[in-house]
């Protein structure tokens, strides 16, 4: 197990940190400062686009019009002291930047990084991919740069530019199809039934939404299936990739994913799902065996949910029956079951409401759809830097010894990571706010998006004539 492996889970204890969302990296081993220094600058270079380097807004957005970035690297030898730690008034959803403070032990072959990265949703994600890109860079290791398009080549791949009435709708219209085809909201009072026998990976939790007759009586009396869709590694490095060039919301580019996945499961069934609720779970491939036990701190899952839990007490006795069930089943039910409570620990800590995620976790009595993003820190999975006999990264002539992950504003910065930075609410096709939505999204969206569904509308209409 990688420390990277466990950074989302590390609960800190640093709530009284001086500066906003650090991640602290310790390491061991011979520091070269100068080619440290040299590879943050040019991964800072690497990340522009025609000149611009993505900075995310308050929205989840990626706005690539910033032409200066601050890149502050503060080097001291020794360890950290009150003297030299981050400065206390430094805010990184007031001051976006890149900020470093590096402080070496040369005597004892220690090194502490502490890094800062705009603000706390790119931690998860952009902070790992740049300190990846540095430890590439600092270790001689992958590609020397990335192909970065001009700004023309980028513009091109945006047009034609979309109306405001387009843009609007584009999204409702997309999503609209795909619950078409999916058969989930035919009708708005869905009614328990038996699931079918079924091929596809079939899993039975405690539902989330019951019949009428039996909603007062027992809130776990009914099930819902669990459909599994996988991503392989090459297409979340090309979902990344895409993310990074195009500069659009990372929300929505794992939405894309997510209305991918459930396109491939309605593939697998035949075109047909059975009109109730259906939760998908979609894990990110990387195992390397057969018999390899679930790699749970290695998953991207986007769960796509109907629920009907409106009291905190519901939701408490729900988590209750998760614990229960990991109490008394399999390795495998053991991860799945935590992987979940993940997930509803997210939205209970959040109280279901986040700046630019989920709106209102449980509104009025309506039945929704909620998605549900949480990045479990796969992304140096990927990295191409060599590891040592017990799985940690070498950089250089360093070892990754462990990560911690510092804010101010919870005591679990995991959790708040792991549902803040990739958390999406849709209520019945509703994606955000509409006016968030830009044109490139709307063009990854659709470029993601139709061509695959179309293929697999052709497919069965044939197969039907």
């Amino acid at each position: 197990m990688t420390p990277f492996e466990d950074l989302l889970f590390f609960d800190s204890q640093r709530a009284a940190s001086p500066a906003d969302a650090l991640t602290i990296l310790h390491l061991s081993g011979h520091l070269d400062f100068s080619r440290l220094e040299n590879a943050i600058r040019e991964t800072a270079k690497i990340f522009c686009v025609a000149g611009r380097i993505a900075v995310l807004e308050k929205n989840g957005t990626l706005d690539w019009s910033k032409e200066e970035f601050p890149i502050q690297i503060h080097h001291f030898l020794g360890k950290p002291t009150s003297e030299n730690l981050p400065d206390s008034f430094i805010s990184i959803l007031e001051e976006p930047g890149i900020r470093f403070w590096i402080y070496e032990q040369p005597e004892e072959e220690k090194t502490q990084i502490w890094f800062q990265f705009h603000h706390l949703t790119t931690d998860a994600l952009g902070s790992f991919l740049f300190l990846n890109r540095i430890f590439e860079l600092y270790s001689e290791v992958g590609e020397k740069s990335l192909v970065c398009p001009q700004e023309s080549e980028f513009r091109l791949e945006c047009q034609p530019r979309m109306d405001a009435e387009l843009k609007k709708n584009a999204f409702q219209q997309v999503f609209s199809y795909l619950v078409g085809q999916l058969n989930i909201f035919k009708k708005r009072s869905l009614e328990f039934c038996e699931r079918p026998e079924s091929t596809i990976g079939k899993k039975v939790i405690p539902s989330l939404i019951l019949p009428k007759e039996q909603e007062k009586k027992d809130v776990f009396s009914a099930t819902m299936p669990v459909l599994f869709q996988t991503f392989s590694h090459e297409e979340t490095r090309r979902f990344l990739d895409i993310a990074h060039r195009e500069g659009v919301s990372l929300n929505d580019l794992l939405l894309a994913a997510a209305f991918l996945a459930c396109a491939r499961v309605w593939k697998k069934s035949f075109g047909r799902l059975p009109q109730r609720p259906v939760l998908v779970a979609v894990p990110v491939s990387l195992r390397k065996g057969k018999f390899q036990k679930i790699p749970l701190r290695n998953l991207v899952s986007v769960v796509f949910l109907m629920e009907k839990l409106k009291k905190l007490p519901e939701r408490r006795l729900f988590l209750q029956r998760i614990h229960q069930g990991m109490r008394n089943n399999s390795m495998k039910r053991k991860a799945e079951l935590l992987l979940l409570e993940l997930k509803w620990l997210c939205a209970l800590r959040l109280r279901g409401d986040h700046r630019w995620g989920m709106k209102r976790f449980c509104r009025k009595e309506m039945l929704r759809t909620s998605f549900v993003f949480s990045n479990l820190g796969i992304l140096f999975r990927s990295s191409e830097l060599p590891r040592t006999s017990e799985g940690k990264l070498k950089i250089g002539s360093m070892i990754l010894e462990r990560v911690e992950q510092a804010s101010p504003r919870t005591t679990n910065a995991a959790l708040t990571i792991a549902a803040g930075t990739y958390a999406g609410r849709l209520h019945l096709g509703i994606n955000h706010d509409p006016g968030r939505i830009s044109d490139d999204t709307v063009h990854l969206f659709l470029r993601l998006m139709i061509e695959e569904l179309k293929s697999y509308q052709d497919s069965f209409s044939g197969e039907r004539k």
